[in-house]
């Protein structure tokens, strides 16, 4: 019997050996290593991650999760100990809820990233468009809104989200950065 055993896993590693090449364990290696590695980073947010926070104590960017107010946040890199960078053409905030029409104060803490640096970013709040003016070190933006409608998302789009290694050959991020987010409250 214990023939057999050998006999059969010896079947098994010439199968594997002959179906598949050494890039393809390399490969699959690598796979499994690096989503080992993403569900261990803290940039990873799963679904059921909420914490309690009223609209006024806001999105605190750096922190695990999102407040409960807060249904999906899309567009962002993982979480720094700062905050988090926008990582594709655009953010979307969506509310579990959408907020009642009325006037709310948007006061959102933000920098931004090499080309967004001194262009305009634009925050879409409803029907409103406002253009934010970015610098390198983070700055509040203080943006009062009267909304005419219920409000179910907001949207920040970069003027040119850009990679550090496009700037800098030498460096290996490809993340496409444009807005540093920090924190984000609504009163």
């Amino acid at each position: 019997m214990k023939s057999n055993k050998q006999s059969f896993f010896f079947n098994i590693k010439n199968i594997v050996l002959e179906t598949f090449s050494i890039v393809d364990f390399l490969f699959i290696a690598l796979l499994v290593l690096s989503l080992a590695y993403c569900t261990k980073s803290p940039g990873i947010i799963k679904p059921e991650s909420k914490y309690s926070a009223t609209l006024s104590e806001g999105i605190v960017f750096s922190r695990e999760g999102n407040p409960q107010f807060i249904k999906r946040i899309t567009g962002l890199a993982g979480r720094e100990p700062w905050g988090r960078w926008s990582d594709q053409g655009e953010v979307i905030i969506e509310f579990s809820e959408p907020l009642p029409p009325k006037h709310y104060i948007f006061q959102l803490e933000a920098k931004g990233f090499g080309l967004n640096i001194g262009a305009n970013t634009q925050v879409f709040v409803g029907s409103d468009v406002v253009n934010i003016l970015l610098q390198s070190n983070p700055e509040k933006f203080i943006l009062p809104l009267d909304i005419k409608a219920p409000l179910s998302q907001i949207k920040i789009v970069p003027a040119a989200p850009s990679s550090p290694n496009s700037l800098d050959s030498n460096n290996p991020d490809v993340r496409r950065l444009g807005i540093g987010l920090i924190a984000l409250s609504i009163l």
